[in-house]
């Protein structure tokens, strides 16, 4: 008898419990949100269990941002989330089961902080996805690309399962796994985390793995292409099971397919990787490329000799209003740049090789516009607006360039060993400024700089003809004191003996025109009268 009173009071328990689940659900509600403010606050209100981005949003700093919640899902729609750089596009803290899929982030990325069995799925992220004492979450089916950092990355974190995603052109590690940093309070590592079925493509590093992250499984991913390694496991603690991957390293995958489709490239990532593959004689760039660079670190950089990089007049920008890291640098011999816009970085293009060849470059708003610490040609480039314009650390011949409003100088030479022949360099500080160098310099016009066209405390042995300058301080052309011509003065390649004089005006002959009137006159009665006299007969 205890017993049935127990069963029926263990049935009401029950039925009570299905009454409460079905209030919350018919209390349940499906919202809509249209700015990141209000995102934020749907996100957070708990009769909201599902919220819809009915269009793009974003933010100066940080746009949609929850804490505390469980049991949601946000659904973007398709929609773009953006916020300014540094900033999360969405930030997830201290949540349990919440879903985040079908959004677009532009420029921003996707923190998931102290929270667990969340879902990121079906998202397009230009930029990165954190996770950070994290556990049993999925992120799968995303394409994530282009950031200056990571793709995904894991610290004191783990039993995440990450599939099926497509993680391309990062400049650092397209995944990194790794122990809770120190600045986050440490000691928390990163074990029994899954990566599968993923394809990590044209990135810095492909999987780079921490010391003391245990029992990684990496399994059925292809890792391929990516520029320092594919699979770089940092120490022997950690221990990482490989089963069935495709990578560049044949003892640890099964091999990469060789064949490249072509030698153009669209990120900086991938231009590296086309110029130091040795079948890419000629890499151009198919688009342009607006890109995070970090202090110290480049877009583009290469090694190989007699390569051509030709940008197609596509622009190389840094985004970091700040104008740090380098837009390109080339080492080694025989190399060329050309038809590339470059702008805003701390250096725009550095040449570091021998007999490397600038062509018709635009490179504008950089600290330094063209570095040259090797040797080479520098030719038919416009360098406008940049703090320096040229600076020469080694030798180079520098021919037909426009040097437009720098800052400090147009051209700077240190120790240098140069040739300057027929190049336009106005509104700068100094035109051209010789430290201990011995130069030839020929048809310059070095004019309206605000201080001063040539400067030197030493000309030392420099030579030059036919330049045009008004503040010459102390440099003068062969057989000249000074330059030979002064800013606005004509210059004729040959200069004849003497102008020819213009004729004197003269009255016209008007004669002349009464004898042919008379003459064409008696011409025409003479026919007439010929065919009068045989009309008549």
């Amino acid at each position: 008898m205890n017993v049935d009173k127990m069963i029926k009071k263990f049935l009401v328990l029950i039925g009570f419990l299905f009454m409460i689940l079905a209030i919350q659900e018919i209390n349940a509600e499906i919202c809509e949100c249209n700015s990141c403010e209000d995102c934020t606050k749907k996100l957070n209100d708990a009769s909201c269990t599902e919220v819809y981005l009915s269009k793009n949003i974003s933010a100066e700093r940080g746009c949609i941002s929850s804490k505390g919640i469980s049991n949601k899902i946000l659904d973007c729609k398709g929609h773009i989330v953006d916020a300014t750089f540094h900033a999360p596009g969405i930030y997830l803290n201290n949540l349990i089961n919440v879903t985040v899929t079908n959004c677009v982030l532009n420029s921003s990325n996707i923190y998931l902080y102290n929270s667990h069995y969340c879902v990121i799925k079906n998202n397009t992220i230009y930029g990165y996805i954190d996770v950070y004492g994290s556990s049993n979450n999925k992120i799968k089916y995303n394409y994530i690309l282009n950031s200056h950092g990571e793709g995904i990355t894991i610290q004191g974190s783990s039993k995440n399962f990450i599939s099926d995603n497509k993680i391309h052109n990062h400049s650092g590690y397209g995944v990194h796994i790794g122990v809770e940093p120190e600045w986050r309070g440490g000691g928390y590592l990163s074990t029994e985390n899954i990566l599968f079925n993923n394809e990590i493509t044209m990135n810095q590093v492909g999987i780079l793995v921490r010391p003391d992250t245990n029992n990684t499984v990496i399994d059925s991913n292809k890792i391929c292409w990516n520029l320092e390694g594919d699979i770089i496991v940092k120490s022997n603690y950690s221990i990482v099971n490989l089963k069935d991957n495709i990578c560049g390293d044949s003892k640890k995958c099964k091999k990469c397919d060789e064949q490249i489709l072509n030698c153009n490239c669209s990120s900086c990532i991938e231009c590296k990787i086309k110029l130091i593959d040795p079948r890419c004689k000629e890499v151009t760039l198919i688009s342009n490329i607006t890109q995070y660079v970090p202090a110290f670190r480049q877009c583009i950089s290469f090694n190989g000799s007699n390569k051509i990089f030709n940008c197609d007049m596509h622009s190389i920008i840094q985004s970091d209003v700040h104008r740090g890291g380098t837009g390109i640098v080339y080492n080694n011999k025989n190399n060329t740049i050309m038809n590339c816009i470059v702008k805003n970085f701390s250096d725009g293009i550095v040449i570091e090789g021998d007999n490397c060849k600038l062509i018709n470059n635009i490179i504008e708003n950089n600290r330094y516009g063209i570095m040259v610490r090797g040797n080479g040609f520098i030719i038919n480039n416009t360098i406008l607006s940049n703090s320096h314009g040229i600076e020469i650390e080694g030798n180079a011949t520098i021919l037909n360039n426009k040097i437009l409003s720098s800052e400090e100088e147009g051209i700077h030479l240190a120790r240098s060993t140069s040739v300057i022949s027929k190049n336009f360099i106005t509104n700068s500080i100094v035109g051209i400024n010789s430290t201990l160098s011995n130069i030839e310099m020929n048809s310059n016009v070095v004019c309206n700089n605000n201080e001063i066209d040539l400067y030197s405390e030493n000309w030392q042995n420099s030579t030059g003809v036919n330049n045009t300058c008004d503040n010459p301080d102390g440099w003068d052309d062969e057989e000249k004191e000074g330059c030979t011509y002064k800013c606005g003065e004509q210059k004729l390649t040959e200069k004849p003996s003497k102008l020819p004089e213009k004729p004197p005006y003269q009255e016209p002959n008007y004669n002349n025109y009464i004898i042919i009137t008379i003459i064409l006159i008696t011409i025409l009665l003479t026919v007439f009268v010929i065919w009068y006299k045989k009309f008549k007969k």
